[in-house]
């Protein structure tokens, strides 16, 4: 599949790499991304505008990752997709 970009609002954008993974980005920052349906989503370490980017996703924030976290979720991602 070629990626695919959706433009979800002003500075916020999901980017669709394959069927089953979504990254989204607030202004250049990757501040969530889905994996077979399943969301993850970093705490706001940001500004304003970026927490109204993750409301979006979800306004849960009981949900959202520390940084720690939320970057090893993803590398995890990136190992098991490149083999």
């Amino acid at each position: 599949m070629i990626p695919a970009i959706k433009y979800i609002k002003p500075n916020f954008i999901e980017v669709t790499i394959k069927t089953n993974l979504n990254l989204y980005f607030s202004y250049e920052t990757l501040i969530a991304f889905r994996v077979k349906g399943n969301f993850y989503i970093a705490e706001n370490i940001w500004s304003n505008a970026t927490g109204k980017h993750l409301n979006y996703i979800n306004p849960d924030k009981s949900i959202r990752l520390n940084q720690a976290e939320f970057r090893a979720a993803y590398a995890e991602v990136n190992r098991t997709a490149t083999k």
